[in-house]
């Protein structure tokens, strides 16, 4: 019985969408040999993926970009993906390959780019494509941090947006991103936050920081439903009108930790709260006093190397349904452990407690 090629008789609509999990290159170099259809097919496609960890040299990268990108057909696209460790001395390919990646009204643009001494400057009209509705700028070079200075923002289609790497943002940025971009809702942050006392906005629902933050700033957005912060810095991190807050999860740096802040206070609406290190359960003992009673939560888990702390904490969420404790026993806190004996507590809606322990001899 011949063979029958079924993948090439597939109407163009599902291949260009197989086609679309592929890099760039694989599709260029390992379709054109299967069938004669296939020889010009890849002009149609709608998502570009490049990477230069796919070729021995940048010569070769920028070569294949350029001719790619001058053969494809003036279609509208997707996705464009750019991912290069840029080891010449210069970004002025990159410069003309966004200029075309933006002409084509992309619905997603990921910029993940990295050199010695050069930084990708990225050009306004990255922040004035209306079609985007995913955007990501990573950035990595030797020479410090760059910061984010487009002119004007208008991203009236964004909903997701990543930043990371050696970027910073300042209050400048942050007001003209909030102003231009009234839909967003789920905000990446892993880069430098110099010059920036706020974080607002009315749309956002999901907010994710690793903090690399030095100057104090705050976080007020109604709209959140969901704060995921790793490497807190309380004294330096405050949240305030976070009126529908769902869930938080908050990791706090132990080595600049000085007891001070009201980041705890912020969390207050929570339903659910999980605090992922020791260092953020040191919180409690600092800034319970300070804080109102926690009504909306049933859920909380934290990483503890005492319970006394924690107890503390229960006087304040009368509503706790479930509490999951990780247990660390080696590291038990003497100054916490004299306390517990004398501490009394009620949680009367308490349905589930669930006991993690760190050490396997711990769990005999």
């Amino acid at each position: 019985m011949p063979a029958v090629d079924r993948l090439s008789n597939l109407p163009d609509v599902p291949l260009l969408h197989i086609m679309s999990f592929l890099t760039t290159k694989d599709v260029v170099t390992n379709t054109c040999t299967l069938s004669k259809r296939w020889e010009n097919f890849w002009t149609g496609a709608t998502s570009l993926i490049f990477d230069s960890h796919e070729f021995n040299d940048d010569l070769k990268f920028m070569n294949f970009v350029d001719n790619v990108l001058a053969k494809r057909q003036n279609l509208n696209l997707d996705t464009f993906k750019l991912v290069w460790n840029n080891n010449t001395s210069t970004f002025e390919a990159a410069e003309s390959w966004l200029a075309h990646a933006v002409k084509a009204k992309p619905r997603v643009l990921i910029l993940i780019i990295s050199g010695d001494d050069v930084y990708l400057e990225f050009s306004d009209d990255v922040f004035m494509c209306e079609s985007l509705e995913e955007l990501k700028l990573s950035t990595t070079f030797s020479g410090g941090f760059y910061p984010l200075k487009p002119k004007s923002v208008k991203l009236n289609g964004l909903k997701k947006l990543e930043i990371s790497r050696d970027i910073n943002l300042d209050d400048d940025f942050m007001k003209k991103l909030m102003g231009g971009s009234p839909i967003l809702e789920e905000l990446i942050l892993d880069c430098e936050f110099e010059g920036l006392s706020i974080i607002s906005s009315q749309s956002v629902k999901k907010l994710i920081l690793y903090c690399h933050a030095t100057d104090k700033f705050q976080i007020s957005i109604p709209s959140l439903l969901s704060l995921y912060i790793e490497n807190a810095v309380p004294g330096r991190i405050s949240c305030k009108n976070l009126v529908s807050l769902v869930e938080a999860c908050i990791s706090v740096d132990r080595c600049l930790y000085d007891g001070s802040g009201t980041l705890l206070n912020g969390l207050s609406n929570a339903e659910e709260l999980h605090f992922d290190n020791i260092s953020s359960v040191a919180m409690f003992e600092k800034e319970l006093p300070n804080c109102p009673t926690f009504y909306n939560l049933k859920e909380m888990n934290c990483h503890v190397d005492s319970f006394y702390p924690v107890a503390r904490f229960l006087q304040y969420a009368p509503n706790l349904e479930k509490l999951t404790l990780r247990y660390y026993f080696e590291l038990k806190c003497d100054s916490y452990y004299r306390h517990e004996r004398d501490l009394y507590f009620s949680c009367e809606k308490l349905k589930m407690v669930e006991i993690c322990y760190s050490s396997p001899d711990a769990m005999e």
